[in-house]
């Protein structure tokens, strides 16, 4: 099932700066992100604590772990 961002959802995560696009139902995340997120992930940061450093909320992405 797809999730639908409410609103308050899509204003918060179009003030980040990993962010180059949000619609009611996809992110599309900027170079930046891609590069920032998978260092993190290869020095063993769990996905969920990858979102939380870079200023994203993993329960509005919902990131698991």
């Amino acid at each position: 099932m797809t999730k639908t961002f409410s609103t308050i959802e899509i204003q918060a995560l179009q003030k980040s700066y990993y962010v180059e696009k949000v619609t009611s139902t996809k992110i599309i995340y900027g170079k930046r992100f891609e590069e920032e997120y998978h260092q993190l992930i290869q020095r063993g940061c769990s996905p969920k604590n990858s979102f939380k450093y870079l200023g994203l909320d993993p329960d509005i992405v919902r990131v698991k772990k």
